[in-house]
């Protein structure tokens, strides 16, 4: 199951909880645990890192040939293209 974050809106407690996919939109059915504020979700993208390769193992040419365009078309910007 994914987890979303959520924050109270009186007193800034941020929690995760983790539901179904099907249940992300659903109103969460317990005020703040601290002080009983009104809880949001906090829209946040999953982790994901282009050094997270491990040793010895190399990008597909496919995710290799979009790095390499979007390393010619940004400049200025420090993405290493491994071979």
């Amino acid at each position: 199951m994914p987890t979303y974050v959520y924050r109270c809106s009186d007193c800034e407690n941020t929690f995760e909880e983790n539901l179904k996919y099907e249940d992300r939109d659903a109103p969460i059915d317990h005020p703040c645990q601290k002080c009983s504020g009104k809880l949001t979700r906090i829209p946040i993208m999953p982790g994901f890192a282009y050094d997270n390769l491990s040793p010895g193992k190399k990008p597909d040419r496919a995710f290799n040939d979009k790095l390499k365009e979007i390393k010619r078309t940004h400049h200025g910007n420090s993405i290493n293209v491994i071979e």
